[in-house]
């Protein structure tokens, strides 16, 4: 079987597959959520939670028997079985990347609902499939009585983005954000030269702020992020994005993906090698992140 046709193969079985698994992610998190959530720092000073761990766990027991010689990088680290996970088949031209609740601080904060569960699938470093459920969040136009929340997923095989199974498309055309809101998350704004450029801060899902603005719900043009951005924060999100027509560039207006080596550095523990992007990263309509650059460097 050629290269192709086993990768089309793949994606139209794994649509359904991952639909099916990151809508039992959400109840259990719904479930976790009831009593309240306690969390622990990490040593990146992020917060886990027992939910981000079960649903990781979960999504591994999914994953791996199905797809067993697939190579897995996942953001918690686990005990017992799945303690190598992020060293394991690593000759796999077939990645998973998961992010089992992205947007922990909102997640533990009972009224909130801007977090949600995040995977995508690279084949040779170039991201081929991506999904995102927030289980509790929703857009009143894409409302649906099948399920909860709203469920963001592109692959090779479709055409544009699906929201809860209807296609969405932003403006690639889009020349003049200078009115708009820019979305600044995680962003040191004074790092940046914004100062003309109205601004709305906000820190949440990552992947969150990016599949609003690739479905074209966000009234804003650019999403920024800045740091040690880790694979599992960008992959998924950017993939969505780029399929909705926009873009995901570093401040060198240059493409994230496909990921290219050396930008996998960041060790955490000694035990997991973290995939980072460092600096902003700058995603949404081509020609409004063109001219933001420009803009900048002026």
């Amino acid at each position: 079987m050629n290269n192709s046709l086993q990768t089309e193969n793949i994606l139209q079985e794994v649509t359904p597959f991952i639909r099916e698994m990151l809508l039992e992610c959400g109840s259990m998190a719904k479930d976790f959520r009831k009593n309240g959530i306690d969390f622990e720092l990490k040593a990146d000073g992020t917060k886990v939670t027992k939910a981000d761990l079960a649903v990781q766990k979960f999504v591994l027991d999914k994953l791996t028997s199905k797809y067993p010689n697939f190579r897995i990088t996942a953001e918690e680290i686990l005990d017992g079985k799945y303690s190598s996970i992020n060293h394991e088949n690593m000759d796999s031209d077939f990645r998973w990347i998961i992010d089992p609740i992205d947007g922990t601080s909102m997640f533990v904060q009972p009224n909130e609902t801007f977090f949600g569960h995040a995977i995508a699938l690279l084949y040779k470093n170039k991201v081929i499939f991506s999904a995102f459920y927030a289980p509790e969040h929703e857009i009143e136009k894409f409302k649906t009585n099948k399920w909860s929340g709203i469920l963001f997923e592109a692959s090779e095989l479709s055409k544009g983005i699906l929201v809860n199974e209807k296609s969405s498309f932003i403006n690639n055309n889009e020349t003049s954000f200078k009115e708009r809101r820019i979305i600044l998350d995680k962003v040191n704004s004074e790092k940046l030269n914004i100062k003309d450029f109205k601004a709305e801060f906000k820190s949440r899902s990552a992947t969150l702020s990016l599949s609003l603005l690739a479905s074209g719900h966000e009234n804003s043009v650019v999403v920024f992020s800045n740091g040690n951005a880790a694979i599992w924060d960008v992959a998924p999100g950017n993939y969505l994005v780029e399929k909705a027509g926009g873009i995901c560039v570093d401040k060198d207006f240059k493409n994230i993906f496909p990921l290219e080596e050396g930008r996998e550095a960041l060790k955490l523990k000694g035990q997991i090698t973290r995939p980072v992007i460092s600096g902003e990263y700058f995603a949404g309509y081509p020609n409004a992140v063109k001219e933001l650059l420009e803009f900048k460097t002026m």
